[in-house]
């Protein structure tokens, strides 16, 4: 990237309202210094407690998500792109939207479109009794469908989770899947 460049990066970031993001491969470390540093801005900027801690779950899922995957999925053997993610916070009107993207394999993406869409459609009582369900699943280890995570950052949305698949050109097996969440 050419020094010019990041002044215009800089002033699209600062336009979208975006008060952290992060592009690259995902570590434990990276989530613990990036949470760090969003808890801080938080705490300084934000006097409803709840909010802070509604952000911080939600941004904990997303990033952990996106290593997860990318890890899981993509060896080091694998590299490059597939390896790499972002996520983003921004300041929407009296709220936070909390947003990751990461490739993922093609045929994960019915089954992740599937889940999501339940996931949308419900409302916050059958969003309480999915969670419950998820919940006596993955403690019995007969875990399938949403996931508690998912689950969770539905639960403390302000508006349904809004998700996106882009088919890749690049890398013809994959497909990048972006979900924002608005707190």
């Amino acid at each position: 990237m050419q020094s010019g460049q990041l002044q215009t990066l800089s002033d699209q970031l600062t336009r979208a309202n975006v008060l952290l993001c992060f592009n690259g491969p995902f570590s434990h470390s990276l989530i613990e210094e990036f949470g760090k540093a969003l808890r801080a801005y938080l705490t300084v900027n934000e006097t409803d407690k709840g909010s802070v801690s509604d952000v911080f779950s939600v941004y904990i899922e997303q990033a952990q998500n996106v290593k997860n995957y990318t890890t899981s999925y993509f060896p080091a053997e694998v590299g490059g792109l597939l390896q790499r993610g972002i996520l983003a916070i921004a300041r929407e009107h009296d709220g936070y939207v909390i947003s990751a993207g990461n490739f993922v394999r093609s045929e994960h993406v019915e089954p992740l479109r599937a889940r999501l869409q339940s996931v949308v459609n419900a409302d916050k009582d059958s969003l309480k009794a999915m969670y419950k369900r998820q919940l006596r699943a993955e403690r019995s280890e007969d875990s399938s469908g949403a996931g508690l995570g998912l689950l969770s950052m539905a639960r403390v949305a302000s508006a349904p989770l809004s998700f996106h698949f882009e088919p890749s050109s690049e890398h013809h097996a994959h497909t990048y899947f972006s979900l924002s969440v608005q707190v």
